[in-house]
């Protein structure tokens, strides 16, 4: 199994706790490497309370951006285990 259909996993894992994590992928080009870097985020929508307009609202949060798909993994594992979903054999 690939690290992508690993994250597709223990997203759905996760969202069965209630929490709903976006995986969302971008891409720059790096002149010094003179190639397209591609980056993953991990982001959620959290309630955020705007003082100056003095109303809640729906804010989206960024947990990490990396280029790194072996880091985004783990921290998707690590939300996985924080869920209460701890048995990670069959992930």
């Amino acid at each position: 199994m690939n690290i992508n259909s690993k994250m597709k996993k223990l997203q759905m894992a996760i969202l069965q706790s209630g929490l709903a994590i976006s995986i969302n992928r971008s891409q720059f080009y790096s002149v010094e490497q003179n190639r397209f870097i591609p980056m993953v985020s991990l982001s959620t929508k959290v309630f955020h309370y705007y003082e100056r307009l003095g109303e809640w609202k729906d804010q989206t949060f960024e947990i990490i951006r990396t280029s790194s798909q072996a880091d985004a993994l783990m921290c998707l594992l690590e939300i996985y285990k924080a869920v209460g979903n701890g048995d990670n054999s069959n992930i």
